[in-house]
């Protein structure tokens, strides 16, 4: 479960479909980035950054901060990102 202070790292594009990649390339991390939660999860909404946007519609999701080399990403969906435990796939 990501909380703060969890290490994640950022999914690639391929699994952010659903995001405008212009605005995930502006405003997220690098893919494969791995980066410090420093907040907690929250409900925020996030239509801005979505492919498909309709005027007026809110877009509620889990939205979380990171830190990635000395920058903190404001916003940044929770799913856009996956927990790393253990991992040991860089060694």
């Amino acid at each position: 479960m990501i909380s703060k202070g969890s290490l994640v790292r950022r999914l690639s594009d391929g699994h952010l479909s659903h995001l405008n990649l212009k605005y995930v390339s502006e405003f997220y991390p690098p893919a494969d980035a791995l980066c410090i939660v420093v907040s907690s999860p929250r409900e925020k909404n996030l239509s801005a950054q979505l492919r498909h946007t309709v005027e007026g519609w809110v877009s509620l999701k889990r939205a979380i901060d990171v830190l990635h080399e000395g920058k903190v990403y404001y916003n940044c969906e929770l799913r856009s990102f996956e927990e790393v435990k253990n991992d040991r796939r860089d060694l």
